[in-house]
């Protein structure tokens, strides 16, 4: 059983960026874009990896790379509206990259501001969630 977090964005990762979090923090960002079944063709899908992500979900501080998944978070939301979403795969997927849409109906979503996804994150227990992280509060898009 591993966490597994994906973010769901317009934005398109530049790769100097990408091998940035790689390098400095050993934060994997994998572009699935391409292997999603059922993808939302308007928008980008990320793996947020370091084999799995139960580390980002970690209460450990010295883990969960907080500072940089917030940073990340801040760099993606700033481009538009993103998902955000974390699965505890425990096998109810064939794979959780290609079916990590399916997961997304599946499980409960929470819109909020980034500053209010930065105090809930890293989660206290971490459960299987979509954060809907808007620009402005009631607005719609293409995650809806």
């Amino acid at each position: 059983m591993c966490y597994f977090i994906h973010a769901v964005t317009p934005a398109t990762l530049q790769p100097d960026f990408i091998q940035q979090y790689l390098d400095l923090y050993d934060i994997e960002l994998l572009d699935m874009t391409d292997v999603v079944i059922d993808r939302l063709p308007e928008l980008n899908y990320y793996g947020i990896l370091r084999g799995c992500s139960c580390d980002f979900v970690s209460q450990n501080p010295m883990k969960n790379n907080a500072k940089e998944i917030h940073d990340l978070i801040g760099h993606l939301a700033a481009q538009g509206d993103l998902l955000l979403s974390i699965v505890l795969d425990e096998g109810q997927f064939k794979d959780i990259g290609t079916d990590i849409q399916h997961a997304i109906n599946r499980y409960l979503r929470l819109e909020m501001t980034l500053a209010e996804f930065r105090l809930q994150f890293p989660p206290s227990k971490p459960t299987n969630i979509s954060y809907v992280i808007r620009q402005e509060p009631n607005t719609s898009s293409e995650l809806d």
